[in-house]
């Protein structure tokens, strides 16, 4: 499973009034973005499965992207070596899938965020 990265050039025409941040933005507002804080959230919630929290171990580190990134690599390589392996493919679906609701669910809600009068009084001013 190949990951596409695109420049913002080539896709910045499909978006109108969006604000497109990285991770580090949501770290800096809240360190619940963490990687270290979303890795200990997914296990919590028993979302890691044993093979990716080995991988994790093995790799001593809890940055998503990078262990996601050391498998698209592996995957790469078994295709180019005609190695066929379901196992890798399986444990980056697992990490991404993990990835993704643990952000989800900690993410505040738009009307939790958008509601209240903090931040309503922030744009009436």
């Amino acid at each position: 499973m190949a990951t596409e990265i695109r420049e913002w050039v080539d896709i910045a025409r499909d978006f109108q009034d969006t604000l497109v941040l990285g991770n580090g933005a949501s770290i800096a507002i809240d360190t619940g973005f963490s990687y270290g804080s979303l890795l200990r959230k997914a296990r919590e919630d028993r979302l890691i499965t044993k093979p990716v929290d080995a991988l994790f171990k093995h790799m001593n580190s809890s940055d998503f992207e990078l262990v996601l990134r050391c498998i698209s690599i592996a995957e790469f390589v078994n295709r180019a070596l005609e190695i066929q392996d379901r196992k890798t493919d399986k444990v980056h679906q697992d990490i991404r899938d993990a990835l993704i609701q643990t952000a989800q669910e900690i993410h505040p809600k738009h009307k939790d965020i958008y509601n209240t009068p903090a931040f309503l009084d922030q744009w009436i001013r």
